[in-house]
């Protein structure tokens, strides 16, 4: 039941990203509506599945460098602004530094040092 719930957390992480990519206004309603911190809450929860965490990093990461230039200044703001600066760069960093990696593996050093509380 476990896997199935996190199935379907990561199907509703990529249908919103999805939604998200086809325009400008959606990506700002999103923003309003404080959309970023609840997806930053959600890979704060050290309960949750490895695997769903690092789906929403992996959101994070479309979201701050593969968005419209006007949305990805804003939208990278917004995550330097609840992650911090060292975290946000060892975020972006994760996808350069590891493309070989497995989706699930990019982020683990990622996620190490979020559940440390760096920032």
């Amino acid at each position: 039941l476990d896997s199935d719930i996190t199935q379907i957390q990561i199907a509703a992480i990529e249908c919103l990203l999805a939604v998200l990519v086809d325009s400008d206004e959606i990506q700002k309603d999103f923003r309003d509506k404080k959309g970023i911190e609840k997806i930053t809450s959600f890979l704060r929860h050290k309960s949750a599945k490895k695997e769903f965490r690092s789906k929403c990093a992996e959101f994070l990461v479309f979201l701050i460098r593969y968005f419209s230039s006007s949305c990805t200044a804003e939208n990278k703001g917004k995550v330097v602004s609840i992650l911090g600066d060292k975290l946000t760069q060892l975020l972006t960093q994760s996808v350069q530094l590891n493309p070989t990696k497995e989706k699930g593996e990019k982020f683990d050093s990622f996620i190490t040092e979020l559940d440390k509380g760096s920032t």
